[in-house]
């Protein structure tokens, strides 16, 4: 998976590939952190279990809600 957009707020950080995403988050008081090229896929282990389920809710996908941080890195890296 990769990502053109990173955002921080505090100690969360939400990726996105959504300009309207991004602008929302901004919004809410997310800083850009850079506009960048797309997040390697390793990046996602670095991502908390919470993290992992939004991006997962952002690309639709169903019966993530009680996957574990490992399951649902192979679900994000599939799809």
């Amino acid at each position: 998976m990769e990502f053109k957009y990173s955002l921080k707020r505090m100690n969360v950080v939400k990726v996105t590939n959504e300009e309207e995403v991004k602008d929302r988050l901004i919004a809410q008081g997310f800083k850009l952190i850079e506009k960048k090229e797309p997040t390697s896929v390793e990046d996602i282990n670095q991502l908390t279990v919470e993290k992992l389920k939004d991006l997962a809710k952002e690309k639709g996908l169903e019966g993530y809600s009680k996957l574990s941080k490992d399951e649902l890195i192979k679900l994000l890296k599939e799809n």
